[in-house]
């Protein structure tokens, strides 16, 4: 695998987590917490070292157990507050990458995660990657297992993009706020043309009452 292909991997899975924290959870119907368990499986699994089917797929079905016919409140109830506890996790790491980065100022991020460091030569270069030591409960799901495979999959994130994490952005609209990622190098202020629309219109409506 190339740089270039390991590049855009991590690139890919961290859109996929920017979106997985942009989720209003709480709003969500049974079903679309399937496809969020999809989107979270889909980015979580270790692509680096164990690149198989099975590793996705043994934490999707975990993910989405007792969701699929008629789930109980007690088990929705459960889900929601699992994935919830991840977001929040992930958005305080992502965040403190956004706020150095515009700030620019140092920062650091924690791991807590049990891992090992592996060294790979790719085209002539050493390249490093993290896989968690920890062994996934054979059954259900570990809230702190998922948090230190969150920790492991941002820290190989960074270490494969490095500067390209400054293209990682908060939307400015005050009551949005949503994670997003810029590829261009022209300044994007907003998330979407809807936000932007939003603000010019605020602005526009507050000029006209000025006058």
């Amino acid at each position: 695998m190339t740089d270039k292909m390991i590049k855009d991997e991590y690139t890919n899975d961290l859109q996929s987590l920017l979106q997985f924290i942009n989720f209003d959870l709480m709003s969500m119907e049974p079903h679309e917490i399937v496809g969020v368990a999809h989107l979270y499986s889909s980015f979580m699994a270790d692509k680096d070292f164990d690149s198989n089917f099975l590793d996705f797929s043994e934490h999707y079905f975990k993910c989405i157990k007792g969701l699929i016919q008629n789930p109980t409140p007690q088990i929705l109830k459960e889900r929601l507050q699992f994935f919830s506890e991840i977001r929040m996790y992930a958005e305080d790491i992502v965040q403190s990458i956004v706020k150095g980065v515009d700030n620019e100022q140092e920062f650091e991020i924690q791991c807590n995660a049990p891992m090992r460091a592996h060294l790979k030569v790719i085209n002539g270069k050493i390249e490093s990657f993290y896989s968690l030591a920890a062994i996934a409960p054979e059954h259900g799901l570990s809230l702190q297992h998922e948090k230190d495979k969150m920790d492991v999959m941002l820290l190989n994130i960074i270490n494969s993009l490095g500067s390209d994490l400054m293209k990682i952005k908060q939307c400015k609209k005050n009551d949005c706020n949503a994670f997003f990622w810029q590829p261009t190098k022209r300044p994007k202020n907003y998330c979407s043309q809807r936000c932007a629309g939003a603000v010019r219109q605020r602005k526009f409506i507050k000029v006209k009452q000025c006058k």
